[in-house]
């Protein structure tokens, strides 16, 4: 099912490199094709089973597999907003809410093979300002410019307004 799985590593802590090392062997094992942004590959190029490719090639894999926390997730999410491949996170800190495994777990990825896993749909928020539209997976902050001045926003669902905020 993922015969092709990118590589997303959050770069400024080292850790995820080493845990993404890790996983690459055992994806690449089972003769997965994998690819990493070609930003890293100074870093991970020996390697050895990985193709660079450029960040919108990245995420036109089957599988995106974000290494670090929830904020590289999140950041996954918003790369990849306009292909929508799957994205799985390895936690490789000590809180990862939205993450699926951690780092400790690695074994958990043959199972990709297996199809012993399942796809979770997860909304996207939009935030509109005028005519310029802004999407996110967990939540959006609505900040004033002036902070003397007060805001007023209307959330809507679905198209229809819920309420008007101040």
């Amino acid at each position: 099912m993922f015969e092709t799985i990118s590589l997303y590593p959050n770069p400024t802590r080292p850790v995820t490199f080493e845990v993404l090392s890790l996983a690459a062997r055992l994806l690449a094992a089972q003769n997965k094709r994998l690819l990493a942004e070609e930003t890293y590959r100074e870093t991970l190029e020996g390697l050895g089973c990985l193709e660079f490719v450029s960040k919108e090639a990245l995420f036109s894999s089957d599988l995106v597999i974000a290494f670090g926390g929830d904020g590289t997730l999140l950041s996954a999410s918003h790369e990849s907003q306009n292909s929508a491949p799957p994205i799985l996170g390895v936690n490789c800190g000590h809180v990862g809410f939205m993450t699926s495994i951690s780092s400790e777990d690695l074994s958990a990825l043959s199972s990709l093979d297996e199809e012993h896993f399942r796809i979770e749909e997860r909304m996207m928020l939009s935030v509109r300002k005028n005519s310029t539209e802004y999407h996110a997976l967990n939540e959006a902050c609505v900040v004033s410019k002036n902070s003397c001045r007060l805001s007023t926003f209307e959330v809507a669902v679905d198209g229809i307004t819920i309420g008007e905020y101040h």
